[in-house]
């Protein structure tokens, strides 16, 4: 091997050795064995420290033993086990698969011709691979280095298919074991350069100056005059070692951390942090030894002084994070660089990014403990202080940062931002560090705090650099004061100006807390002479007149703090009191409204703090007192009272405040002694006034709106007088404001309640007010009040008097005299009211006896008056509450016990039936009054006339309320309810009792305004039937519970509205044939439901509350024991509840039918059949297991039934279906005869009576035969008894046909009969000449005439049971079965004819096409007849699948759509091409019936696939200058797919949903297997249109993305396929994933409008939302799904050749294509982002050959426009490249204006050639570019000429 040194003299090796590890990995190390020492030691001089490719080469000598330099080969021990070659005679094959053995890659070897193919022993040995890998390393030796150097050319790169593997092809590489080693021979030839000359390198440069032979630098200018002598970075100055040492410490560290610490002196921020992260990685999965540890130390410490003090955060982060790491494993090491290292460690603790610092507070607490930590400062304290001072004094901005690679900006940042965090470490040290501790380096302190410069950062341009200097001066004040006082004369000019300027609201906090420290402990600061022009106070005001509002909430309380602490010389002045005031109020006035009242607030602070100071014998105190209450502190009372326009632009709570605050300081103030002398008594006479003024104007406020309940004036007076002292306040000034507030009161209109409640604080304050004299004429004068208010003023004045009872009695007796009629017992109630609640009740007890007997004659007369009953009730009972006996006597109670219970039974109907929560106090005070007077009279006087009102008292003692009004009305309730029951009462009373809660109940039951639901009621009667006064036995109870079930007037009564029959029951037959046979013939065709205000709050009629009542007494075991003797009414009541169940189920399949129960959607409804079903079953077995019923026989006869007495349920079941008492009678005795047979009640000789029965025909009604056969079916379907019935019924079926024809009727009820065994299980052992001679008699007897409706459904009710027997009938009889059902549905579709027939048919043919499956000869009738079958069902689909009103939907109909979406949805292909009905069949979509849709939508995939593959090629075919409208998406589907179209007010019917999103589903069906150019074409149509950018926000409505929880994990779902005929719309998760499913299909083919979309959403949440949900559910297959399409052999084919390849990198999510330009690559790559393709792939060129930038750029553009705004895929892009690049080297032109070959539009190439320049172009951008020159009018005929010759252009491209 040859090694040109730097002489360039060649220097030849004997041997050398690669060191690997065990897993063949070169470890960076080699061992070359050199000629003889003197070579070893000229190479080791001329190559130490050299760099070979960017890598520092370290060499160094080592010796061998004499034994191991005898030997044959020294090198040998230190050469891979496995290496037993020469170097570079072997080859490391890898990217095998583990799969792939030793012998297959022998024999691969051999293939090639390595090997001869007769050898046997071939050199290949596996090698050791690392646990993690996923391939297999192969060792092949061969006999010279020239045949291993010809595999490694022939095998690397190849691609290998294993034989047992071939799922893909692996790329290997190969290479000799020497590839990484110094290659002998002779020296490789480079370019030659002119001059040869190198390129600049900054590397290069600083090896010569640091060489043995430095390169001068003192000539050049600039900065390289300092170069000179400068050691490198890793080495300290003065150190002459520094080569040895690096060598010697580079020996010690790894070849990776050497790497990475190379990179760290890089000045890009990216190689930075990744180095920082590799570094971090390394040291957190490597142990270091300690000699490593010194070696990291070195180096790492100089770099971490550098990169902790970054411009870029995320390096200083990843520093200090690292930091961590390395002091971690250094432990104890770390002592020596820790001098240098903690300047800039503690800076860091102090970083502006939190993350910053905290990364290094914890590597400093991680490395020390609590109790080292204050020694570790204490020890590097004079190296902390060095570099604190050196970069306070000493640097700037420029030698701070290297202005080289840095620009202004960044140097100013980082200058503030290191200076901020010296100034914090400082302030930390100080006080961290005690004064002992800080003692011995006082030196360092005192030079530092010497230095103006330290003090001018005051000034400073930066904030956080102020706010840090203002911290420190705090820090400094507290913890050195001396230092303060040292150097106080620099310190304050510096601070105080540059303070009181600085409006910066983040710094507020720190520069006030600072000033108060200050002014506190260094008060004489404010007397420093600042400059001539300006001192310290004239700063301080000018400060207070502009307060900012983002500073005012730290200078408001900070003013008061600061006047009291300043000299007293200075604030006690004339001059500084008024312009402090003054200056602060223009403040206060200009902040904001949020901080305005804590202005206020401190303004009267400082105020108080004047006023409240003594002056004693210092009259200047007293002038400023007297100034400011001249002058100051009428400002906040001016503006709260005064300045009306602005106090209304406040906003209502600090308007309130701002009248609060002023009023209560100003309450305050007139408390203060100072107010004594003459100054504070015109103070107050001026105030005085001003409130008197006040208080009048609040009537007039008051009487504006009589609903107004405190004013702003209000407001202001209530605080005022609130705070006033009324010991230190005159009385005059209080008799004044009450003088003045009674006058307003007396012409005040309404409430009156802020001046009631101004009165009550005057009087509180005068004591006893002096108005007892003028009482009754006050409270005559004020009878405008309310009666509220009016009662309670009476209350004010005559507590605050000093009359005697009498007079006050007096008093009152004079106002209710004077008192209108009307109102005169609503005052005495309202009065006695507030009396009972006010404290000095006691003192009107005469009062209430004087009006006692005024009450009693009131309540005679109540009559006579509106409500006086209610309400003299209950001044009654409010009168009782004084429990005083002598108020009332028993004889009064009994007078006044009627109007109790009017009053109860009134007010409780009021509260529960009309909800008027006004009643309630009237509720409980006749409830507190009838508690009381049961205690003074006996109960039972009260249940002997009024026993009806028990029932109120008992619900409203069981009803649960949650205010506290009502629970006290359920209280009271209670307390009555327990005193009855403590009542001895009779059994008469209580079977009354019983009998009044009967009654109570059953009206209840049928009142649907009572507004309990039926369970509360049934929980009240579990209570009430355990409650001893109702029911004290279990007798009472059986007989109590008997007595309230309906009786059967009540039943009858409440199912009569339900049960009349409606012509409306006909269509019922389509979905149960009992309704098929009811004579609607002169039924009325009226359809309207019931009314609303038939049902209850819960959507309950009478009828359904009945039969809810009545199941809940059966569900509950303890009532059902007490009722189940009484087996006949319970027989009864089971067959009414049935009725209900199918009352209700006929609704749900005819909505025009009346509701027995409301339901607000179907959903609910049909849940609700669901458990009322199971629930009417439960109790019928509940039933049955009791019942001893035993006459199950068959009684045809009705006379032979007792219709009275018969206890029989089946009896009674079969007599109400022939007496046709409701047209659901049958399917009652239906239900119940089956349930008797699935129950095993019925024997085999009582169904062979009832079948015997039914074939005599002795019931003589087809309804109950129906219902019974259907009843028996289940029990004979596998027995020969069905068999013979079918023979019976088919034979008499055929005499009649062939005798009568179909006008028989008998011929329907026997059709019917047969319908009901039509289907093939049923149909077996059923002779085949039954159904053969049936067949032939229909055939014979059918004519054109017959053609009714009846016999249309008869005939094909007969021929279906005929299909369904499969008998061999012939082509004949299946071609009259077939021609039939054609010709009637031929004929149904020409007229509007009824749905039953159409279904009928359409059954039939069903029921054919079945047997068509089986029976050849009808399948090729059918096959015969199938185009105009299809044809028919076609055109009925269109007709009839068009419903677009959910109202119109019923079950029949349901039922025949069903059918028809059946039969049509296998419609054969031809036959749906030739007719192609696209756009009705779009229109089907937003039918109403689920069934259609999906049909609608099948049939629209398949002509959407026809259709696509037609347009596809007529696109190929088609020239530029074609229409293209002829390829775009059909009008019709995209009308349907506007949301706007569809659902204009936004209602999300689940059917309209549905056929919104099928709509959107057929239209990306256009997109599967489309080609390029009608995707493009298409795409720009929804584009313009729009409709899909409305269309995908409301897939994430349905999805609720924005929900924390999904409504399905879309993980267990595939959502790249979705089967639309199992989808069911009725469930949430159906939906769901069809959203999903959609948003699935977006992303695939219109990426571009989903990114559109989404990268203009406003919405910052749904944008968040929706990356995460695709991220999650949708990227990962997009992009699988796309790189399947790379390898797909038709996209393989277009792209990879001999010269272009393709590999896919799955770990980054990265495609790399490759051209081969001879023997050089072009290559791009395509990074796939993680949300793609919400973010579009990111297109990067790798290597370019022959390529000018401008062409490059334009084919990366082209590329990456194909899948941006084209929605290409990957291969589509790369087939763009593919094909730019192939036909630039075959010399094809590029466009001149896009720089690209092919057309981005089109995938054109450039034709149009311009005659002037002879470029080409594209003509597509020719036309774009001549489109954007716009219309310039000129004058000559140049213009007019050029404007021609572009119209020209513009036409002809």
């Amino acid at each position: 091997m040859v090694k040109r040194t730097r002489t360039n003299v060649p220097v030849t090796f004997k041997d050398h050795v690669f060191l690997r590890n065990e897993y063949f990995q070169l470890r960076g190390r080699c061992i070359l064995r050199l000629n003889s020492a003197e070579d070893a030691q000229d190479f080791i001089q001329k190559n130490n420290g050299v760099f070979v490719g960017g890598n520092r080469i370290t060499v160094h000598p080592m010796t061998l033993d004499e034994e191991q330099d005898r030997s044959r080969d020294p090198l040998s021990r230190f050469r891979h086990p496995q290496l037993r070659t020469g170097a570079g005679q072997s080859v490391v094959v890898t990217g095998l698969p583990k799969i792939v053995e030793r012998e297959e890659l022998v024999d691969y070897l051999k293939s090639k011709g390595f090997y001869p193919s007769n050898t046997t022993k071939v050199p290949v040995r596996e090698l050791k691979v690392a646990p993690a890998a996923s391939v297999r390393k192969y060792l092949a030796e061969f006999k010279s280095p020239s045949e291993a150097y010809r595999c490694a050319r022939k095998l690397h790169g190849t691609l290998y298919k294993p034989t047992k593997y071939t799922l893909s092809d692996f790329r290997l590489r190969a290479d000799t074991k020497s590839a990484f080693a110094l290659v002998m021979g002779r020296a490789d030839k480079h370019n030659r350069t002119k001059g040869n000359l190198q390129p600049a390198s900054s590397r290069r440069a600083a090896d010569l100056l640091s060489g043995s032979n430095p390169f001068p630098a003192s000539g050049l200018g600039g900065f390289a005059q300092f170069a000179a002598g400068i050691p490198p970075i890793q080495q300290a100055a003065g150190d002459t070692s520094s080569t040895e040492n690096e060598r010697v410490l580079s020996q010690d560290l790894p070849a990776e951390l050497l790497v990475v610490f190379r990179k760290l002196t890089k000045r890009d921020t990216t190689t930075k942090t990744r180095s920082l992260e590799e570094f971090s990685s390394y040291l957190e999965r490597e142990t270091l030894d300690a000699s490593s540890i010194q070696a990291v130390l070195a180096i790492w410490s100089p770099l971490y002084t550098k990169l902790a003090l970054d411009v870029d955060r995320r390096v200083r982060l990843l520093t200090n994070m690292t930091h961590r790491y390395v002091a971690k494993q250094a432990g104890k090491l770390m002592a020596p660089q820790l001098k240098v290292v903690m300047g800039v460690w503690l800076c860091s603790q102090f970083d502006p990014y939190k993350e910053v610092a905290r990364a290094a507070t914890d590597a400093f607490e991680g490395v020390f403990s609590k109790e080292k930590q204050k020694g570790v400062y204490v020890f590097c304290q004079r190296e902390i202080l060095a570099f604190i001072s050196e970069t306070l004094l000493e640097k700037d901005a420029d030698t701070l940062s290297d202005p080289r690679f840095t620009n202004e900006e960044e140097r100013a940042q980082k200058y503030a931002r290191v200076i901020a965090q010296c100034l914090d470490s400082l302030s930390f040290l100080i006080e961290y560090l005690t004064t002992g501790e800080r003692q011995d380096y006082q030196d360092e302190y005192t030079s530092l705090f010497g230095n103006k410069k330290l003090w001018s950062f005051f000034g400073f341009t930066d904030a956080q650099v102020r706010r840090a200097t203002y911290r420190f001066l705090k820090v400094l004040i507290l913890q050195s004061p001396g230092a303060v006082e040292q150097y106080e004369h620099e310190i304050v000019p510096a601070f105080l100006p540059n303070a009181l300027a600085d409006s910066y609201n983040l710094n507020s906090g720190a520069l006030w807390d600072t000033l108060l420290v200050l002014t506190k402990n260094f008060p004489r600061a404010w007397t420093v002479e600042l400059s001539r022009k300006k001192n310290s106070v004239t700063l301080l005001m000018r400060l207070l007149s502009s307060i900012d509002t983002r500073c005012a909430p730290v200078v408001f309380p900070s003013l008061l703090p600061l006047i009291a602490n300043m000299p007293q010389d200075v604030v006690i002045k004339e001059e500084f009191a008024g312009n402090f005031f003054k200056d602060l109020w223009k403040g206060v006035t200009r902040v904001d409204s949020s901080v305005l009242n804590d202005g206020i607030a401190s303004y009267f602070e400082c105020l108080f703090w004047y006023l409240k100071r003594n002056g004693g014998s210092d009259p200047e105190i007293c002038n400023v007192q007297e100034l400011l209450l001249e002058t100051s502190i009428w400002s906040p009372i001016k503006f709260a009272l005064r300045d009306a326009d602005v106090v209304k632009k406040l906003n209502g709570a600090n308007r309130q405040k701002l009248m609060a605050i002023t009023g209560a300081n100003t309450g305050y103030v007139m408390s203060l002694s100072k107010l004594d002398g003459a100054e504070g008594s015109a103070f107050r006479q001026n105030l005085q006034g001003v409130v008197c003024v006040v208080i009048k104007g609040m009537r007039e406020e008051q009487n504006a709106g009589p609903d107004d309940t405190s004013t702003d004036a209000a407001t202001f007076i209530q605080s005022m007088c609130a705070r006033i002292d009324a010991k230190a306040c005159s009385r005059e000034v209080l008799a004044t404001f009450l003088k003045a507030t009674m006058e307003s009161l007396s012409a005040c209109h309404g409430s009156g309640t802020p001046l009631m409640h101004l009165l009550r604080i005057l009087c509180d304050l005068a004591e006893t007010a002096n108005v007892g004299h003028k009482a009754s004429e006050f409270l005559s004068k004020a009878s405008k009040l309310t009666l509220s208010s009016y009662s309670d003023l009476v209350h004010i004045i005559l507590y605050h008097t000093d009359l005697p009872a009498e007079s006050v009695a007096s008093v009152i007796h004079s106002l209710i005299t004077s008192t209108a009629a009307e109102n005169r017992i609503g005052f005495v109630d309202t009065w006695l009211q507030q009396t009972y609640e006010s404290t000095e009740r006691h003192s009107f007890a005469s009062l209430i006896t004087l009006e006692i007997s005024n009450l009693a004659d009131a309540l005679g007369q109540s009559e006579m008056l509106m409500n006086s009953s209610l309400i003299a009730g209950s001044a009654v009972g409010k009168a009782l509450w004084f429990e005083d006996d002598t108020l009332l006597h028993a004889p009064e109670l009994l007078r006044i016990y009627g109007s109790l219970a009017d009053a109860i039974k009134s007010s409780a109907f009021s509260w529960c039936h009309l909800h008027e929560t006004t009643a309630i106090p009237s509720l409980a005070a006749s409830l507190k009054a009838l508690a009381v007077a049961s205690d003074k009279v006996s109960m039972s006087h009260f249940l002997e006339e009024h026993c009806d009102v028990l029932p109120d008292i008992f619900d409203l003692s069981r009803m649960s309320t949650t205010s506290d009004d009502a629970s006290t009305v359920t209280r009271l309730a209670s307390e009555v309810w327990t005193k009855l029951a403590q009542s001895n009462l009779e059994s008469s009373t209580k079977s009354s009792l019983r009998s009044a809660f009967k009654s109570d109940i059953h009206n209840k039951l049928n009142d649907i305004a009572y507004p309990l639901s039926i369970p509360s009621m049934i929980v009240r009667l579990r209570t009430l039937i355990e409650d001893p006064i109702v029911c004290s036995n279990t007798t009472e109870k059986a007989e109590f519970l008997s007595a309230i079930l309906p009786t059967d007037s009540q039943w009858q009564n409440a199912f009569a509205f339900f049960g009349e029959p409606r012509q409306a029951f006909s269509f019922l037959s389509m979905v149960d044939p009992l309704y098929a046979v009811i004579d609607y013939s002169g039924i009325s065709t009226n359809l309207t439901s019931e009314p609303q205000d038939h049902y209850d709050e819960h959507g309950q009629s009478s009828y359904s509350r009945m039969v809810e009542f009545s199941l809940m007494l059966i569900e509950t075991d303890a009532m059902f024991e007490s009722v189940q003797q009484n087996h006949p009414r319970l027989r009864f009541l089971l067959w009414y509840l049935q009725h209900y169940l199918y009352t209700y189920k006929a609704n749900l399949d005819l909505p025009s039918l009346p509701a027995p129960k409301l339901q607000p959607d179907h959903e609910l409804a049909q849940s609700y059949q669901v458990d009322i079903s199971g629930r009417i079953a439960v109790a019928l077995q509940k039933l049955l297991f009791i019942d001893d019923e035993k006459d199950y026989t068959s009684k045809t006869v009705t006379s032979q039934i007792d219709k009275v007495n018969s206890d029989s349920l089946l009896h009674l079941s079969v007599l109400k279906a022939l007496d046709r008492e409701s047209p659901h009678a049958p399917a009652v005795l239906r239900g119940y005869f089956g349930a008797l047979i699935s129950l095993g009640k019925m024997t085999s000789s009582h169904l062979d009576q009832w079948i015997s029965d039914l074939l005599d025909g002795g019931f003589k009604d087809i309804a109950v035969e129906l219902a019974l056969l259907y009843g028996i079916l289940p029990a004979i379907e596998s027995s020969q008894k069905c068999a013979i019935m079918q023979n019976q019924f088919a034979g008499r079926l055929t005499e009649l046909i062939e005798r009568d024809g179909f006008d028989n009727v008998n011929v329907r009820n026997l059709a019917l009969k047969l319908g009901v065994f039509a289907q093939p299980s049923l149909t077996k052992g059923v002779p085949h000449q039954r159904s053969f001679y049936l067949a032939k008699a229909v055939k014979n007897a059918w004519t054109a005439d017959s053609a009714t409706e009846a016999n249309i459904e008869t005939v094909a009710c007969v021929l279906r049971w005929i299909v369904s027997s499969e008998p061999s009938m012939g082509d004949d009889t299946w071609t009259f079965v077939l021609s039939w059902c054609l010709e009637r549905l031929e004929a149904l579709a020409a007229n509007e004819s009824p749905v039953g027939s159409k279904y009928a048919v359409l059954r039939l043919l069903g029921s054919f096409r079945t047997l068509c499956e089986e029976n050849e000869e009808a399948a090729e009738v059918l096959r015969r007849g199938r185009a105009g079958v299809d044809q028919v069902i076609l055109d009925l689909l269109v007709v009839d699948g068009a419903i677009s009103h959910s109202d119109a939907m019923t079950k029949p109909l349901r039922e025949y759509l069903m059918c028809l979406s059946v039969s049509a949805v296998d419609v054969n292909q031809n036959t749906l091409l030739s007719r192609r009905p696209l756009g009705e069949i779009s229109s089907l979509l937003h039918s109403m019936d689920e069934n259609v849709q999906k049909t609608a939508y099948i049939l629209l995939r398949r002509l959407i696939r026809e259709s696509t593959q037609e347009m596809a090629i007529e696109a190929e075919l088609a020239t530029g200058s074609d229409d293209n409208s002829q390829f775009l998406i059909p009008s019709e589907l995209l009308e349907i797919a506007s949301l706007d179209a569809l659902l204009p007010s936004k209602s999300h019917d689940r059917e309209q949903t549905f056929g919104y999103l099928l709509a959107w589903m057929a239209i990306f069906d256009y997109f599967d297997d489309s080609t390029f150019k009608l995707k493009s074409a298409q795409i720009d149509q929804l584009k313009e249109r729009g409709d899909i950018f409305s269309f995908i926000p409301y897939l994430f409505d349905l999805l609720e993305i924005t929900s924390r929880i999904l409504i399905t994990d879309l993980s267990r779902w595939d959502l790249t396929e979705f089967d639309v005929s199992g989808f069911k719309p009725d469930s949430d998760v159906g939906f769901y994933v069809l959203a999903a499913h959609l948003y699935h299909r977006a992303l695939l083919h219109v990426p571009s409008l989903v990114r559109s979309w989404w990268t203009e959403c406003k919405d910052r949440q749904l944008v968040v939302a929706v990356e995460s949900f695709t991220e999650r559910f949708y990227s990962t297959d997009i992009v699988q799904y796309q790189i399947a399409e790379l390898r797909r052999p038709e996209t393989k084919a277009a792209i990879e050749d001999d010269d272009t390849s393709v590999r896919v990198l799955k770990g980054s999510n990265e495609v790399v294509a490759t051209y081969q330009v001879d023997d050089q690559q072009v290559e791009i790559s395509l990074k796939i982002p993680k949300n793609y393709p919400l973010r579009h792939v990111e297109v990067e060129g790798l290597s370019r050959v022959g390529v000018s930038e401008a062409r490059w750029r334009g084919w990366l553009l082209a590329t990456s426009s194909v899948m941006v705004s084209q929605n290409g895929s990957l291969g589509d892009a790369l087939v763009i490249f593919k094909r730019n690049v192939s036909l630039h080297f075959a010399g094809v032109e590029d466009c001149t204006i896009c720089y690209s070959v092919i057309s981005i539009q089109d995938r054109s190439l450039p034709t149009k050639q311009c005659k002037t320049c002879k470029n080409k172009y594209h003509a597509c951008c020719l036309y774009k570019q001549l489109s954007n020159v716009p219309n310039i009018i000129l004058s000559g005929q140049d213009s007019l000429f050029a404007s021609a010759q572009i119209a020209k252009m513009r036409i002809d491209l």
